[in-house]
This record gives C-alpha cells, structure tokens and sequence, in this order.
C-alpha cells in the first residue's frame, strides 16, 4: 500500500473485485467492478463496473474488497453484459445450427444431453469422459469441411491433415514433429481404446468381494437372532420377542448394510474418478502455460523447469505436486 494505490486494489493484470459501498446513490451501491488503476490528483479509483460494462471514479472509502462469491458474481456478470462475449457467443450458435442444419439445434441439443446422462448413468463418469472427448475431437476435425458441405470424400481426403494441425495447435509439444499418418493413428488408437473400455465386462473381482461381504455380513446377522432366541428361551419370553425390534429397525432403515457398504464404495469411485480427471485437466494446462515460449511459440522442457523453478509460486508448485500424486496414486 503506498500512495499511488492507499488500499493495495491496483494489480496488473487487473484482477481486485471490489464492491461499491456508502455513496450518495442508491443506484450504484452494492454493484461490483475491477479496479483499474488509482487517480493519484483526484484521490479516486477507476473502477470497470460488470453490470453496466463502464468506467466509474469512486473514492477508497466508498469501496470494499469483495468476497470470493461476490467475485466470481462479477465474473459472471462481465461475461453476460459483455458485447463481446455476446458477439462471441451468437456466432458460435449460429456455426453450430450450421453444423446441424437441417435439424433443429435445440432438439439435437435434447437429443445429445439425453445421450450423455444416458452414458454417465451406464456407464460411469470417466468412460463418458472418454467418449464425450473423442466425439469433440472428430467434431472439431471435421467442422470447417461439414460446415462447407464438403462431400464425405474431401472430408476423408482432408482428415488427416486437419487432425495433424488439431494436434499441433492443442499439443505444442507435437508440433513439427508429427506427421498426418501418425496423428490419424492416435485418433485409431484412441478408439479402439475407448471401444474395448465400453465392452469391457465386469470385473470378476469385484463380484467375488462383494459375495464375501454378503456371505459375512449375513452370517453376523443370522449369529446375532440365534444370540437373541437363546437369550429368549433362558428368560422365559416366547421364541423371537427380541428379534422384532431388530428386524423392524432393519426394515424401517430401508437400506441393508451390504447395499449401504456398496452405495459408498460406488460414490466415492465416482467423487475419485472425477477428481483424477479435474487433476490431469489442470496439469496439462499448467505445463502447456508454463512450457511455451512466448518468442517461438514452441513448448520446451527448459522453459518448463525455468518457468516452474523461478516464475511459479509456492502454492502452485504445492497443487502442481498434489494433482500429479492424484494421478500416480492409482498405480503406486
């Protein structure tokens, strides 16, 4: 905090959410904005409010640093009120009602969300991932030549040519050193792999664990009546009077302890499946960022370990390590 930024909002690239505090108007109170700089003459911040997409002065005591959640509410709304955004957003409905002319984009909207929940539902979040992410790669190839009506012929003639420059642009790694017969065997490779993963048939282990728990389980809970109808004879009380509450509890609860045991194992399968593909997603944007360099536009491991030993902060090297082991602790 000096005197050309008294409160410590001015950051570069501006990134400060503020919200508007104690004016004179009503209007402008509790609206968020970025600060931009300081007015050292006027004693003013320039604030870019979100909802009105302009440029305010406003004094440091009239704003407040604002919270995570009302921070990302201005994100949200600068991407809203943004023309820009807007613009973006219009010409990229309007490629994709190209796309799937001459059906309507909102039925074939409802159409693939439907197929999608129905793939998540059979067959798990990271096989859905899998083929979720292999179709946007085939849409993205074959894009620019459906959206010009290309026969299926050019569309097969310029494939591998559009899938080594997809590769090229999305890998930086890769580019120069790929060519279009390698790039259309990755994509065969990948589906293939993405076909077996969808036949592949239950895993017989994890029928055998589950029939053990049963087996166990049940036996603890046929021990624990034939304890109680003992228990019953020796005090007298006719056969299965402390067995009904046990059994009426059972019922009452719904969910056996087996299916409760198998409930939680399947969750947390899913929560860890979720987390190990957020953590590859983040890697990879996190070395692709750090690895190019800005003059050639080229990925390399020297720019990667310069960037990461003297550029990267302490907190992001510590969620770089923890999404790595994320995704190691699986085969470790």
């Amino acid at each position: 905090m000096t005197l050309r930024d008294p409160k410590g909002y001015v950051t570069s690239p501006p990134s400060v959410v503020v919200r508007v505090i104690k004016t004179s108007r009503a209007d402008i109170n509790s609206l968020l904005g970025v600060v931009i700089s300081y007015n050292v003459e006027r004693e003013r911040y320039l604030v870019y409010m979100a909802a009105s997409q302009s440029t305010m002065a406003l004094k440091q005591e009239n704003l407040t640093k604002a919270n995570r959640i009302d921070t990302y509410r201005c994100q949200w709304q600068q991407m809203r009120n943004d023309p820009r955004v807007r613009e973006k957003v219009a010409y990229y409905i309007s490629i994709a009602r190209q796309f799937v002319s001459p059906f309507e984009l909102s039925r074939v909207m409802s159409v693939v969300s439907i197929s999608w929940f129905y793939l998540l539902f059979h067959f798990g979040f990271a096989k859905t991932m899998m083929v979720t992410s292999l179709t946007i790669i085939f849409l993205v190839v074959t894009a620019p030549d459906v959206m010009s009506k290309n026969h299926p012929s050019v569309i097969c003639k310029n494939f591998p040519r559009r899938t080594k420059e997809m590769f090229e642009q999305q890998i930086p790694l890769l580019k120069g050193r790929m060519t279009e017969r390698s790039a259309v065997l990755v994509i065969l490779i990948l589906s293939i792999i993405c076909v077996r993963s969808l036949n592949a048939p239950k895993n017989p282990t994890d029928d055998s664990i589950q029939m053990s728990s049963s087996c166990r389980i049940e036996y603890d809970i046929l021990k624990n009546y034939y304890d109680l109808g003992y228990e019953d004879g020796s005090n007298g009380h006719s056969r299965g009077t402390s067995m009904i509450p046990q059994s009426d509890s059972r019922t009452h609860e719904g969910v056996s302890p087996l299916d409760s045991e198998i409930i939680g194992s399947s969750l947390l399968e899913k929560i860890a499946s979720m987390s190990r593909f957020a953590s590859i997603v983040y890697v990879y944007q996190s070395v692709v960022e750090l690895g190019i360099d800005q003059t050639t536009d080229l990925f390399s491991f020297g720019q990667l370990a310069a960037n990461l030993q003297h550029h990267t902060k302490l907190w992001k090297k510590f969620v770089l390590l923890l999404c790595l082991y994320n995704i190691l602790r699986v085969y470790v």
